[in-house]
């Protein structure tokens, strides 16, 4: 069983609320500690993939300078042995699904109770990404 005290987690979000929200319900989590690195745009979070380790990536799939699949397409190409997770709005989860059939470890929804499960899914989601 893997430890999770400490995770790095690059979480590429340009809804400052959101940030808030995801940032308050990992600080809760009794489990793990995690380090966040927040960008807004996912050209920022490509950068920190080539400067920085990551454990795991989070990332909204309508970001200022990329949206939909193709985002996370380019971080998969970027960082192919890296578990994502997406976050989606109700008007995208179609896509969120279908990034998860390419590849991506889960999607949360963006609201109070997707944000309070994301302690949980980054762990499962780093487990099932070893395992693969």
């Amino acid at each position: 069983m893997t430890s999770f005290q400490q995770l790095k987690v690059l979480l590429i979000e340009d809804n400052p609320s959101d940030v808030l929200l995801l940032r308050s319900a990992l600080e809760a989590d009794p489990l793990s500690t995690f380090t966040l690195t927040q960008v807004e745009r996912l050209s920022d979070g490509l950068k920190q993939l080539d400067g920085e380790i990551f454990d795991i990536i989070l990332a909204d799939l309508g970001l200022p300078d990329s949206s939909g699949l193709e985002t996370f397409e380019r971080l998969r190409k970027q960082a192919p042995d890296l578990p994502i997770i997406v976050f989606s709005g109700n008007e995208n989860e179609e896509q969120a699904v279908h990034a998860v059939s390419e590849g991506a470890q889960d999607y949360l929804i963006k609201s109070l109770s997707g944000f309070d499960m994301a302690a949980r899914s980054i762990r499962y989601a780093i487990e099932r990404n070893k395992l693969q």
